[in-house]
């Protein structure tokens, strides 16, 4: 064999053996600033809802519900008062509010002494529902396809939205909290009262069949996310967990907080001094990694400060002082 073909040969099989490195295209885009401060947003497409609080720092200062149109760059109010848990589906949104303050919903209320209930509003036609689901004791709502997903009385359940069946999918034998349900699975923290600590849980609804996606308990685990495919959760031992569903394999990332993922897209936090996990938001830049490519980091904030981010599809979201920033997220 020539020196030249043996040459060829030996740089094809590095090329076959080199991983893929992701390379993906950020584009920052900012929403006009409110009145109040963007709070616990979620996305959806072209479509952002989030809680609007008149203080940052106090869950319950909610006073309205508010939904950014990301392509045409407006915001809307969809509801005042006080709210919480809102969630987004298609083209249909949702939060924990009284159905009172909603006009064409009045009197529409289970006959109850609760107020909280689950409102929905469908961003398509302009309509509001109020499905016969009271929400006073419920947390934590997420949303995806037909399902709602919540924890109430640190146990979680599934909600049919289309049928309006419900069902427990947790047991009594721990503390249930947290829950993200996207496609086909339910995920949710599990603490052990006297470890005080917590593993990662999973639901496949179709099967019923129940997962630990962390098998040991560890301490101060973060809400875990999950776009189906993957599940994210941060753990103070290790740092961010990236876990592949299908294959059962964990990618580790050091001092990434909060993380969050969609179609294999992953966002998280990390402290602007990269030497520590402080959780002071006004020293954190937003980063995201392609789990589905051996990719490396990329940063995706131009700024430090920011807080309450999220990912939907391709779209990383989060919040600086009062206004909602989003990037496109692009895979070349």
């Amino acid at each position: 064999m020539s020196a030249r073909r043996s040459g060829l040969f030996i740089l094809l099989a590095v090329l076959v053996a080199t991983p893929c490195w992701s390379k993906v295209t950020v584009r920052e885009h900012v929403m006009p600033t409110t009145e109040g401060q963007p709070f616990t947003p979620a996305a959806c497409g072209d479509w952002v809802v989030a809680c609007l609080n008149s203080n940052p720092n106090n869950m319950n200062s909610t006073i309205g519900v508010i939904a950014y149109d990301l392509r045409a760059k407006q915001v809307y109010t969809l509801y005042e008062g006080k709210a919480s848990c809102p969630a987004i589906t298609g083209p249909l949104t949702m939060w924990s509010g009284n159905v009172d303050n909603v006009h064409s919903l009045r009197g529409s209320k289970t006959p109850t002494t609760i107020n909280s209930h689950l409102i929905t509003y469908d961003l398509a036609s302009g309509r509001y529902r109020a499905p016969k689901l009271a929400t006073a004791y419920a947390n934590n709502v997420t949303a995806s396809g037909d399902y709602i997903s919540y924890e109430m009385r640190c146990r979680i359940y599934l909600y049919n939205i289309r049928t309006g069946d419900r069902k427990r999918i947790s047991d009594d034998r721990r503390v249930h909290r947290y829950p993200d349900v996207s496609g086909d699975l339910v995920v949710w923290l599990e603490y052990d009262s006297e470890l005080k600590e917590s593993r990662v849980r999973g639901y496949r609804i179709s099967t019923g069949e129940q997962y630990y996606f962390s098998q040991d308990y560890e301490s101060s685990n973060s809400r875990p996310k999950t776009d189906g495919d993957y599940v994210v959760w941060h753990s103070n031992k290790v740092g961010g967990q990236f876990y592949e569903v299908r294959t059962g394999k964990v990618r580790t990332i050091k001092f990434a907080l909060y993380p969050d993922v969609s179609n294999g897209l992953a966002v998280f936090e990390k402290s602007a001094t990269a030497r520590t996990e402080s959780h002071h938001a006004s020293r954190r830049i937003l980063y995201g990694v392609d789990l589905k490519a051996s990719g490396e980091e990329f940063r995706i904030s131009k700024n430090e400060g920011i807080r309450q981010s999220c990912i939907g599809d391709n779209r990383a979201v989060w919040v600086e002082g009062n206004t909602l920033h989003y990037a496109d997220l692009t895979r070349k």
